[in-house]
């Protein structure tokens, strides 16, 4: 935008009045901003916060911009507009994987106010609550670690909400990112009987999805198998999608993916589960977007790789009931569980 744009260009010092004055039109300070107003006010001041975060934390005469901008965020997530809400926390967000000086000395406030959004009636302001949980897991793990038994039951009921597909990938990813911190993954131990049949659940084919598998058809019945249509692919551990560096829109929508099953032999640089910004999904690529029934496999992979035989104890019921199922999906979910739990749990 042009905003962000001439903050790039001259600085936060080229136009000293801007933030303070979209902090003030976005939390409504004299009272008669319009609803419109003030949407379109966070609008911009979350697209200053998504692309230029090391601007906002830089030195300017003994002052850091963010270290003003956090309480005000925080402040403005208390606005009675869904959309002000969700767009305050996301630029919270945005900050949060840097760990600055700022957001470390708000993280407690920060941590308060995420709880009490917890419930929010917006899907938009959740989806926005557990990625700021996953990426404080990462920040500050030592904050999270005393709340694991409420956030095991919030995740939880986050992940199954049917009416929202990105809500409940957004909470699966806590899992996943868990799973991969040594110091909080021990505590979900007591828990595994509550995750684990959940993502079970949630590796089955979505509705949309078996429509449109049942309906392709590919006429090679006559042909022979190549080798590529063999093999087997196996839910592997991937690191969580964040939101940064835009990768998500403001309502906390993905707007890439991650593909649980590797990379491309082009990907040599990108760490094991990135791709390029360049490696946009069409809608038409369902099977390349990474999605819940592959996060929630990636989580049973870990899990089983930390805590191996309790894994496999909460599995095993599953896999008896649903290898034989009659219906298609279900036997299918069984077979990626088996994959996704088979190193882990290979001596269980």
């Amino acid at each position: 935008s042009v905003i962000t744009e001439l903050i790039q260009k001259g600085g936060v010092l080229g136009w000293p009045e801007l933030l303070p004055e979209l902090l003030s039109l976005a939390n409504n300070d004299n009272g008669s901003a319009s609803a419109e107003t003030q949407e379109g006010a966070m609008s911009a001041l979350f697209k200053v916060c998504e692309d230029s975060k090391k601007i906002l934390d830089r030195d300017y005469h003994g002052q850091r911009p963010l270290a003003v901008m956090i309480p005000k965020l925080l402040s403005i997530t208390s606005s009675r507009i869904p959309q002000v809400r969700a767009l305050a926390l996301a630029s919270i967000n945005s900050f949060i994987p840097q760990g600055s000086q700022a957001i470390t000395a708000s993280i407690d406030d920060i941590l308060a106010r995420i709880f009490q959004l917890a419930h929010d009636p917006s899907n938009a302001v959740r989806r926005n609550v557990c990625r700021s949980l996953v990426q404080l897991v990462d920040v500050s793990p030592e904050k999270i670690q005393p709340h694991v038994g409420g956030l095991v039951d919030y995740i939880i009921q986050q992940q199954q909400n049917l009416s929202d597909p990105e809500l409940a990938l957004e909470a699966a990813e806590f899992w996943l990112c868990v799973g991969e911190n040594e110091y909080i993954c021990p505590a979900l131990g007591p828990y595994l009987g509550k995750i684990v049949p959940v993502l079970l659940a949630s590796m089955v084919y979505e509705e949309d999805d078996i429509i449109r598998l049942e309906g392709y058809t590919d006429d090679n019945a006559e042909q022979e198998d190549r080798a590529e249509d063999l093999k087997p692919h196996f839910a592997k551990a991937k690191g969580p999608r964040l939101a940064i560096n835009g990768h998500n829109d403001v309502n906390g929508n993905s707007a890439i993916g991650s593909d649980t099953f590797g990379v491309s032999d082009g990907d040599e640089n990108l760490s094991e589960g990135e791709i390029e910004e360049s490696g946009v999904y069409s809608e038409g690529d369902s099977e390349e977007r990474w999605n819940l029934r592959k996060c929630s496999a990636a989580a049973l992979d870990v899990f089983a790789s930390n805590f191996h035989e309790p894994v496999f104890t909460v599995t095993l019921p599953y896999l008896k009931d649903n290898l034989r199922h009659q219906d298609w999906p279900r036997r299918e979910a069984a077979v990626l569980a088996i994959g996704a739990v088979a190193d882990g749990c290979m001596d269980a």
